[in-house]
């Protein structure tokens, strides 16, 4: 029973360090640092998969699809695949994220 908790809790901590790395690059974004977004969101996609967090897999590789160009197909489509898997959505409201045409690389 006691390692049964002990698993519940290391899954939340991992789960959340997933959940601040997703937020800290949305802001780097928002805040025109594309080198820092790009750098947060794939240490989320990392930490997702080693966790095997799907879920929040999916809505770091759906994110980082819209700020990194050049793998905005392979990631669109995982992460899409990934949601349609677990039979889950993201919310329209957090499908904000401006994508990187227009926005000046740096």
């Amino acid at each position: 029973m006691v390692f049964g908790g002990l698993r519940t809790v290391l899954v939340e901590v991992a789960w959340r360090w997933v959940a601040y790395d997703e937020v800290a690059a949305r802001l780097a974004w928002a805040s025109g640092d594309r080198g820092r977004a790009v750098a947060l969101f794939h240490q989320a996609i990392d930490r997702a998969e080693a966790q095997s967090i799907r879920y929040e897999l999916a809505r770091a590789l759906l994110d980082a699809s819209r700020v990194i160009p050049e793998k905005a197909d392979e990631y669109g489509r995982r992460g899409q695949q990934l949601l349609d898997e677990l039979g889950a959505v993201v919310p329209e409201a957090e499908r904000t994220l401006p994508s990187a045409c227009g926005q000046k690389q740096g």
